[in-house]
């Protein structure tokens, strides 16, 4: 027996290195979908196709009833509660002088789940009375409204009306309610006279949501339609309104008069639909029977499908784990040399056997894995470059003209006993290397670059002798965005010894850190000579060439590239200047916390 299924497996072995892969899995699945089909249809078109119906129609009628019987209820109760405001509230009452807001109140705290408001109307829109107590908009003619105006004009009836935003009161926090309208005329005591008036109840619209949310909707599509046949309710409203599901209250509308259960056809279907009014409204429950294959419940046809589908999946499962076996190993042993490779083992032999394709597969991964192996190489000694070069730019942030001049100044003040002064410049010195340096980061906080510029202004400042002053305001809650570090010295750099050399202690330098939007704006500006538009053009298109004698040596354009680099073209450095009147360098970067960047980039 032993050496027969060894036989077997290598003649299917065999027989597999000369198929194609996509030739195996087609035969396999033709030969499931053949057996799954031709037993489901017989089984199911022979045998239950008139038990199905039934229990459809059994459902149908037991789930509108489940929506209709609670509305019907709650419907009663709300006449019977707007009688009692008007018989034995309303008619005993004597306006102005007496007020109705209690009993308002009981009835809204009796019902808190389906009233929303109570209010009393005058014939002329005037509101006598309210609970809660509210203002009215304004904006809303009371005797347009439709409501009041079938109340006045059809005064022996309660009214109900479509669902709409409750938009006639002013509410402070613009939180309007959807409610269903619900109104009756009524005879008002005003001042000794008799005159008409209305009384109008809101109910919440989650009050038919709930009635509906409790109601057994499996494989039932179901929905509240006015006497026009328009949709009043509808769960699957929104999924209808973007052309995800259809519009089946439209089967209803060809009958609209019409209850009970009953057949229809739409689209060349057919569909078997329930139908029941609520009496006082003329509103209909519609339940729609879509998918009855879900609806099996006799316990004869549970016990023989489960015998069925037993049977067929145990020869299912024999024949697919023999023969799933044979095509998928293959796979799985390709799957687990390429997850090697995804976590970085480029060493990782590939040895693959099975089908022709999956053969000249793992080859050409075997292929690429080399090709990736190079590449990365390659990739590794650029980057290794480039970050060598972005260094060495960081490190020479700090001109040696610049550093001379600061340490001869404090050697200055120390020798002149101005110890405290040189304290001060010595730790902004040190600041100033601390923030140039960071740790080899481009990227670092707001709040990091703009005391980075501070302490720059400070020591240049003392190294001017006082020539200019200067100030730095940043906008609360701001300092922890992200930003390209050294992008603001070089612009107060060029302010400095281009806009206050000649100032002789007028010079004025202002940064202002503002948010705009979704953008953050550092303003730079001073008094200085200013430039003409041509200068500013030739400016930020890299026209000038900069000295670096006593700058950084990073220039305006340079400044301009790694911005828009980063961050996209849209953003950027943005120059106003007029001779005589100064310059102001605006740089534009995204608000982005530096936590999301934080790791990233770095």
């Amino acid at each position: 027996m032993g050496k027969e299924i060894r036989k077997i497996e290598k003649r299917l072995r065999d027989l597999l290195k000369n198929w194609s892969f996509r030739y195996v899995l087609w035969l396999s699945f033709s030969l499931i979908s053949i057996i799954v089909t031709v037993a489901i249809g017989m089984f199911m078109n022979f045998q239950y196709s008139k038990r199905l119906d039934d229990l459809m129609e059994e459902q149908l009628a037991s789930s509108v009833s489940q929506a209709s019987v609670p509305l019907y209820s709650h419907i009663r109760s709300m006449l019977k509660a707007s009688d009692a405001l008007y018989y034995n509230v309303i008619r005993s009452a004597h306006f102005p002088e007496d007020s109705v807001y209690n009993e308002f109140k009981l009835v809204c705290e009796i019902n808190p789940e389906t009233i929303e408001s109570i209010a009393l109307f005058d014939d002329k829109g005037n509101l006598l009375e309210a609970s809660p107590p509210s203002i009215l908009n304004e904006r809303i003619d009371i005797q347009k409204e439709e409501w009041f105006q079938t109340a006045i004009q059809e005064n022996e009836n309660v009214h109900f009306f479509d669902p709409k935003v409750q938009n006639l009161y002013v509410v402070s926090d613009n939180s309007y309610n959807w409610v269903i309208p619900m109104s009756r005329a009524v005879q008002i005591d005003y001042n000794g006279e008799t005159i008409q008036g209305v009384l109008l109840i809101n109910l919440r619209y989650s009050w038919i949501e709930n009635i509906f949310d409790t109601a057994d909707l499996s494989n039932i599509k179901i929905a509240m339609l006015n006497e026009a046949g328009e949709t009043i309710y509808d769960p699957r409203q929104y999924l209808v309104s973007l052309g995800l599901e259809k519009d089946y209250t439209e089967i209803f509308q060809e009958q609209p008069n019409r209850d009970g259960s009953f057949t229809v056809k739409m689209d060349g279907e057919k569909y078997l639909v329930s139908s029941q009014t609520i009496g006082y409204t003329g509103w209909k429950v519609i339940g729609i029977g879509l998918d009855q294959e879900g609806t099996v419940s006799s316990l004869k046809g549970r016990l023989f499908i489960i015998m069925l589908f037993f049977i067929l999946m145990t020869i299912l499962l024999i024949l697919n784990v023999y023969i799933s076996n044979k095509i998928c190993r293959p796979i799985q042993e390709l799957a687990v040399h390429v997850h090697e490779i995804e976590e970085g083992n480029l060493d990782e032999t590939i040895n693959v056997s099975g089908s022709r394709e999956i053969c000249q597969l793992g080859s050409a991964i075997s292929q690429m894995k080399y090709v990736i192996k190079n590449l990365m190489k390659d990739i590794v000694i650029e980057y290794e470059q480039k970050r060598k070069t972005e260094l060495d730019a960081l490190q020479s942030q700090i001109n040696p003209h610049f550093l001379y001049n600061t340490l001869d100044i404090i050697v200055w003040m120390i020798e002149n006993e101005q110890q405290e002064e040189a304290v001060k410049v010595v730790t902004a010195l040190g600041r100033l290397f601390r923030i140039s340096l960071s740790k080899g980061k481009r990227i670092i906080p707001l709040k990091n670059e703009i005391e980075h510029v501070t302490n720059y202004l400070m020591i240049q400042q003392v190294r001017f002798e006082n020539k200019f002053s200067y100030s730095v305001t940043m906008e609360e809650g701001i300092g922890e965005n992200a930003t390209l570090k050294l992008i603001v010295q070089p612009i107060v750099e060029n302010a400095i010894y281009h806009g206050m050399e000649y100032m002789y202690g007028d010079g004025e330098i202002a940064i202002n850190v503002t948010k705009q939007g979704e953008d953050i704006l550092i303003a730079v500006k001073d008094n200085g000579p200013g430039m003409t538009q041509e200068m500013v053009q030739a400016l930020v298109e890299g026209k000038v060439v900069e000295s670096t004698k006593r700058g950084s040596g990073i220039g305006v354009r340079n400044v301009q590239e790694r911005i828009q680099m980063q961050f996209g073209r849209k953003y950027g450095l943005f120059i106003e200047s007029e001779l005589d009147e100064g310059t102001t360098v605006t740089i534009k970067i995204p608000a982005i916390p530096y936590e999301s960047w934080e790791g990233s980039l770095e």
